[in-house]
């Protein structure tokens, strides 16, 4: 699969769930690489720190989102048929650092406003075989059910 491939699906699951984000009386904006121009997100390729790990501003979340007095930070991921989930670790590395870092809720969100948790993800994932499908970057997997609507996990917040 192409990075155009991928791309306009996860541009149409993006605007779809800034939509219902915004629908569910949430102000939403597009955040992150998707917002970015071409060249830019090309150059972002070809940063690393002096470690050799590659800046996870290429993986910030998709959408920013308030609904006082929650702040939340969205990294949308396209729905498959499959019975999993696919989640980049560094998208998941993303998350945790703006959680950590930012004091922002951040979560992975899909259509319909079903979400993840960072820490859901690396308690009941497991890793994804390298394959030549999608980004070629290291994933883990995670059964759908693990996913719940984001006024249930918000209601903790």
């Amino acid at each position: 699969m192409t990075f155009a491939h991928r791309m306009t699906g996860a541009l149409a699951a993006e605007d779809t769930v800034l939509q219902q984000l915004i629908e569910a009386g949430w102000k939403a904006i597009p955040f992150g690489q998707g917002t970015w121009p071409i060249d830019f997100r090309v150059a972002a390729k070809l940063c690393f720190d002096e470690y050799g790990h590659p800046s996870l501003a290429r993986w910030l979340p998709d959408i920013l989102a308030c609904k006082p007095p929650l702040i939340c930070m969205f990294d949308v991921k396209d729905d498959s048929e499959s019975e999993n989930y696919a989640i980049e670790l560094k998208a998941l590395e993303a998350l945790e650092a703006s959680e950590n870092s930012f004091h922002i809720r951040s979560l992975f969100i899909f259509e319909g406003l079903f979400v993840l948790t960072p820490e859901i993800v690396r308690s009941h994932s497991r890793h994804g075989r390298p394959s030549d499908k999608g980004s070629g970057t290291p994933y883990v997997l995670i059964n759908k059910r693990h996913a719940v609507y984001l006024d249930t996990v918000l209601e903790d917040a």
